[in-house]
């Protein structure tokens, strides 16, 4: 009997973390050099974007093209900071949540998104070729309700 239930708990043990992880999301957003040259151009091409998640764990990578001989993308969080720096050259630089760079034939930088918090945020590309910001609102679309 205690062997007996001893294996169920080890399966159920095993079983668990399987589960956990096969109910992740996996989103990769490519985000198309059109649409890169309108935020580095101010075009109206270059609109904020959206995205939905079913669940803060799900995973979410936006995908930058390549820029040329180097390309650096970060992010940031719109805040006072990042505007001052932005409208009037603060010395103070801010802190990007996360950031890439990829040199030529190492492929195409990345951002990895999985786990934020809801929010605003603002992408930066800087490469030769290539580059500008845009913002992007990250939502949770499945949220568990909370008692008040």
């Amino acid at each position: 009997m205690i062997l007996k239930l001893f294996f169920t708990l080890l399966i159920a043990i095993a079983v668990i973390p399987l589960q956990a992880q096969t109910s992740q999301r996996i989103n990769n957003i490519n985000i198309e050099e059109k649409y890169m040259k309108g935020c580095e151009t101010g075009n109206t091409y270059c609109k904020p974007l959206m995205i939905a998640r079913q669940s803060i764990q799900d995973s979410v990578k936006l995908i930058f093209p390549i820029g040329g001989s180097q390309s650096n993308v970060y992010l940031y969080a719109i805040d006072s900071t990042f505007l001052n720096m932005a409208k009037n050259g603060s010395k103070y630089e801010p802190i990007s949540i996360c950031q890439d760079e990829k040199f030529f034939g190492q492929g195409k930088p990345m951002l990895n998104l999985t786990g934020l918090q809801d929010g605003n945020y603002l992408a930066w590309m800087t490469s030769c070729n290539l580059g500008g910001t845009f913002q992007l609102t990250i939502s949770t679309i499945n949220k568990t309700l909370q008692p008040q």
